[in-house]
C-alpha cells in the first residue's frame, strides 16, 4: 500500500516516532484543553491559579515540543522524501504550520485573563484543527486522485501478464520420402520396398532351376 510522508515518517523507528510526532503533540494538546474546561468549572480562587499554571505550562511545552518535532522532522528527513501529490504535501504543511497557533497558545496562556481566554481558545482550536487535517490527509493515499487511471494501466498488464500473446511457432511439415531421380536410383528404391519381387527379377536362372528341381 501507498503512503504519505507523513505516515512514512510515523511507520519509521516504531514505535518511537509514533509516540514522537503524533502521540506525544496530541497529549500536550488535550492536557490543555482539559485545564480550559475545568478552570471554567473552578470555584475557588486556589484551585483556578492552579489550572492557570497547569494550562501555561502544558501550552509551553506543546509548542516546545511542536517546533523540536518540526526541526528533527527536517534534519531527519529533508531530501529523502518527494512529495507524491497535493494529499500529501498538504499534510506536511499543516502539521508544520500547526507551530504557530501551539505559539500562540503558549504565549496567550502564560497570561490567562478575561481579555485572553478568547484568543487562547481560537488559537488552541485551530491549532487542533491543523493537526487533526495533517492526520487525515496523512493517513490516506496520497494518489488517491489519480486512482481511475492507474487502475485502469494495472489490469491492462495484469491481463497481458496472466495472458500472453502466444509465441508463433512454425506449423509442422510432414516429413516427405525423397523420391529416386535416376534410374538406378528408383531400381534400389523399388528392390528396397518389395523385397521379394526384387531378388526374382534378379536371378531368373535361378528360379528356373528350383522349378525343375521341384518338378
Amino acid at each position: 500500500m501507498r503512503m504519505t510522508i507523513y505516515m512514512a515518517i510515523l511507520a519509521e523507528h516504531q514505535p518511537w516516532n509514533l509516540l514522537a510526532f503524533m502521540v506525544l503533540p496530541m497529549l500536550l494538546a488535550e492536557a490543555v484543553v482539559a485545564g480550559e474546561l475545568f478552570l471554567l468549572a473552578a470555584d475557588r480562587e486556589k484551585t483556578a491559579r492552579s489550572l492557570k499554571a497547569f494550562v501555561a505550562m502544558s501550552g509551553i511545552a506543546l509548542f516546545l515540543v511542536c517546533v523540536t518535532l518540526v526541526i528533527l522532522g527536517c534534519v531527519m528527513y529533508a531530501g529523502r522524501f518527494d512529495f507524491q501529490s497535493a494529499i500529501d504535501a498538504f499534510a506536511i504543511v499543516a502539521y508544520v504550520l500547526a507551530v504557530i497557533p501551539a505559539g500562540m497558545t503558549a504565549y496567550f496562556g502564560m497570561k490567562l485573563d478575561r481579555t485572553h481566554v478568547r484568543p487562547h481558545i481560537i488559537s488552541l482550536i485551530v491549532y487542533l484543527a491543523l493537526a487533526h487535517l495533517a492526520m487525515v490527509f496523512g493517513m490516506l493515499d496520497p494518489l488517491l486522485g489519480q486512482e481511475p487511471a492507474q487502475d485502469h494501466m494495472h489490469h491492462q498488464e495484469m491481463v497481458v501478464e496472466h495472458n500472453p500473446e502466444p509465441a508463433f511457432v512454425e506449423p509442422q511439415v510432414r516429413d516427405r520420402q525423397t523420391l529416386p531421380e535416376t534410374s538406378a536410383d528408383r531400381a534400389a528404391y523399388s528392390c528396397s520396398s518389395t523385397a521379394a519381387g526384387c531378388s526374382s527379377s534378379a536371378d531368373p536362372h535361378a528360379n528356373h532351376h528350383e522349378q525343375h528341381i521341384h518338378h
